[in-house]
């Protein structure tokens, strides 16, 4: 309970700029909404006082834009001009994403801060196994092959697991193939890691073997008869229970 109302006014934090963001993405560049309007109720042939059609407006348009743009006013006072100046060209050469203006992004900005502290917190909090108990994984893959990096990420991506890797070290490009211990030390070097903190998963004995020796921990998916491993898995979703990652 003593974290409770920490985690309210962080859900409130995450939800205002869920709304923001979206607010920013779905207004139409160059338009006026209330403009927009009042065209659409001359084209009806209606007659409409301007506070029916100002209520007629999304709630987002009358409310949330609104204080959005006084917030990101307020922000920007604070601001040196040369950083508006720089944001203005900057959005202006990406062209205007979302119909964003540096007020607006300035919000954004502003709530990345506080909203990014949250992650950090709950996750100092979060029960073990909960969808925001961050596993803080690195995920690399140590490949022999005789393609080209592009076209093997390439194949990665035709079957659906392209994007999942933060480093791919590639016999091709290290000139080497496994166990030579060149070929590990580099997903070393890649990851920041160290050695004793690394888990390589692998089926063969000659590569399990060549990283047991650059001091890797191991496990055996799929594996030949005499592969050496610190654990041995017979379905590959049991990863997500070996203690060696669990801990």
């Amino acid at each position: 309970m003593t974290f409770l109302p920490l985690i309210l006014v962080g859900l409130l934090i995450i939800i205002g700029a869920v709304i923001l963001v979206v607010v920013g993405i779905r207004s139409p560049k160059g338009e006026d909404p209330l403009q927009d309007r009042l065209a659409d109720f001359a084209a009806r042939g209606e007659q409409a006082s301007l506070e029916e059609i100002e209520l007629s407006q999304p709630f987002s348009q009358r409310v949330v834009m609104p204080i959005a743009k006084r917030f990101g006013d307020l922000v920007m006072r604070f601001t040196p001009q040369n950083s508006i100046t720089q944001i203005t060209k900057k959005l202006e050469l990406a062209g205007n994403p979302g119909n964003l203006d540096p007020a607006l992004f300035f919000v954004l900005r502003f709530l990345g801060l506080p909203l990014g502290a949250l992650f950090v917190y709950l996750d100092t909090i979060a029960v073990p196994g909960s969808f925001i108990d961050g596993k803080g994984f690195i995920l690399g893959i140590i490949t022999d092959t005789a393609m080209p990096f592009t076209r093997k990420l390439n194949w990665f991506d035709e079957h659906g697991f392209g994007r999942v890797w933060d480093v791919v070290i590639s016999s091709k490009e290290i000139g080497v193939r496994k166990p030579a211990p060149s070929m590990y030390e580099e997903a070393i070097i890649q990851t920041g890691l160290k050695p004793e903190e690394a888990v390589f998963v692998g089926h063969k004995t000659h590569e399990l073997v060549g990283a047991r020796a650059v001091g890797f921990k191991t496990i055996a998916f799929n594996y030949d008869a005499d592969a050496p491993a610190d654990v041995y898995i017979e379905n590959f979703s049991d990863l997500l229970q070996v203690p060696l990652l669990v801990n």
